[in-house]
């Protein structure tokens, strides 16, 4: 799926169904909106060891970007210099409830700008449900806000465990990550080498 341009979301897709993305290359793709490879919208996805990479957004999710959908896994996929306008550079879910997992990913080199509301989540962002964020790679992305490697927003119970973020920046608050959340399991987890402006961890 590749080198597609749109003037609202999903350059690459848009999906309001159910639907699973397995295997797939989604590359280049450049949309005037949310999600520049790939945009949900309501219904219920999965995604399983898919390529994303250099795609462009000029809105938030610049890989992909996800409203309210049944997202249960994002699972084994490579997310690689990809660029959002607003927030979650390689990735955004939002509007998320019940549990759900993002498991050995690797996020690198990704970009969150966050014109007109701060950018945040360099390499990805989650809002809603409880996140089980476990066995990720998250590298050298970038954020001129809060978050470089990832950003947890507005989560209940979220488990981050077993990752390594290494490399990333934030302009302000959380070079490798920041969560919103007072509550969460945290264990296992590799943090080095991030900056953050104010603050860095």
């Amino acid at each position: 799926i590749l080198r597609n341009d749109a003037n609202g979301a999903g350059a690459g897709i848009e999906s309001t169904s159910t639907a699973v993305f397995r295997d797939n290359v989604i590359a280049d793709n450049d949309a005037h909106g949310h999600g520049g490879g790939l945009h949900l919208s309501g219904g219920s996805a999965e995604l399983f060891g898919n390529t994303i990479s250099g795609n462009y957004a000029w809105g938030s999710g610049g890989g992909i970007h996800a409203y309210n959908t049944a997202i249960s896994n994002v699972v084994g996929n490579t997310f690689l210099d990809i660029f959002a306008d607003a927030v979650g550079g390689g990735m955004r879910l939002s509007g998320l409830t019940g549990t759900y997992l993002v498991s050995s990913n690797l996020f690198a080199g990704n970009v969150a700008v966050g014109f007109g509301n701060g950018g945040k989540g360099g390499g990805f962002r989650v809002d809603g449900g409880s996140p089980q964020v476990i066995s990720n790679r998250v590298v050298d992305n970038r954020v001129l806000d809060r978050g470089g490697g990832f950003f947890l927003g507005d989560t209940t119970g979220a488990v981050v465990a077993g990752n390594e973020v290494a490399g990333n920046w934030a302009a302000y608050h959380g070079g490798g990550m920041e969560a919103l959340a007072t509550d969460g399991y945290y264990a296992n987890n590799l943090f080095y080498a991030n900056i953050g402006g104010e603050s860095a961890g």
